[in-house]
């Protein structure tokens, strides 16, 4: 069997030998402890970290987010205003069609100038006309003899 592979200690060797493993881990044992604890106190101080930048970051959006209510309330109040600007404007767009219309069709609209019916017929053309009524504007010359016209489509009536 081979007893020569077989140790023998002694009981005070062996005690002092477990002595020597035990002092070996507690050792070892304390300073993982010191380094957990120094790992965790790091992680601690960052989660501090993280919750005061949350705390400021949740106090900016709430800052923002007031901001973008403060805007919203401004162009909703401007969409107002201009919502009555735009109805204004559509009567007095309509006011001074129906100008140019009693203008146009009045006897006082043949005793203009030349100059001043030129200006009122091109004032009098839209951007839509304004396309075909550089071609009309001709042929409306051409068959009012010549004269200018109030409206690009009327020609004015000569005494």
């Amino acid at each position: 069997f081979g007893w020569e592979r077989v140790g023998w200690v002694s009981g005070s060797q062996l005690k002092a030998g477990l002595e020597g493993v035990r002092a070996s881990v507690e050792a070892m044992l304390a300073r993982l402890r010191e380094e957990l604890l120094a790992q965790l106190e790091t992680v601690h101080e960052k989660l501090r970290e993280l919750t005061d930048s949350l705390g400021k970051v949740g106090e900016d959006v709430a800052e923002v987010k007031k901001d973008v209510k403060a805007v919203g309330e401004n162009v909703n109040a401007l969409n107002r205003r201009m919502s009555v600007v735009d109805k204004l404007s559509k009567k007095a767009a309509d006011g001074v069609e129906l100008l140019l219309s009693v203008v146009a069709t009045s006897p006082i609209a043949s005793q203009a100038s030349p100059a001043t019916a030129a200006k009122l017929s091109a004032f009098a053309r839209t951007d839509a006309a304004k396309d075909q009524g550089d071609a009309d504007a001709a042929s409306s010359a051409a068959s009012s003899g010549g004269k200018p016209t109030l409206d690009h489509r009327q020609p004015v009536q000569a005494n």
